[in-house]
C-alpha cells in the first residue's frame, strides 16, 4: 500500500527528452545561415505527451511567434469529422500506413 509520486522524475524525463528531440530536429534540418522558412509537423504516438515540453524546449531557440507559425502538432491541422470511421491520430495514420504498406509489398510478392 506504499505510494511513490514519481511525477517529477516523469516530468523531468519527458522534458529531457523533448530538449534532445528539438535540438536535433533543429541542427538537422536548418542549416545554421539559412534564411528559408521551415515548417514542422510533429507527430507519432508519444507527440501529444510530449507536445508541452516540445512547445517550451522550442522557445529556448525562438520566439513565441516563430514556434506559433511554424511548429505543429497533428491535432493542430487536421479536422476530425464526425463520420470518420477511423479518427485521424497518429496511431490510426500510422496503421493505415502499415496497411498500404503491406498490400503493396503482397502485390510485389504475387506479382
Amino acid at each position: 500500500g506504499e505510494e511513490i509520486d514519481l511525477t517529477d522524475k516523469i516530468t523531468a524525463m519527458l522534458n529531457g527528452y523533448a530538449k534532445s528531440l528539438v535540438t536535433q530536429v533543429l541542427n538537422a534540418f536548418i542549416p545554421a545561415s539559412s534564411d528559408e522558412v521551415l515548417k514542422f509537423v510533429y507527430f507519432g504516438g508519444e507527440a501529444p505527451i510530449l507536445e508541452p515540453y516540445i512547445k517550451a524546449n522550442l522557445l529556448q531557440h525562438m520566439s513565441g511567434e516563430a514556434a506559433k507559425n511554424n511548429h505543429f502538432f497533428l491535432n493542430d491541422i487536421i479536422e476530425q469529422e464526425d463520420n470518420e470511421v477511423f479518427p485521424p491520430t497518429a496511431r490510426t495514420i500510422n496503421l493505415n500506413a502499415l496497411e498500404i504498406r503491406s498490400i503493396d509489398e503482397t502485390k510485389k510478392v504475387e506479382a
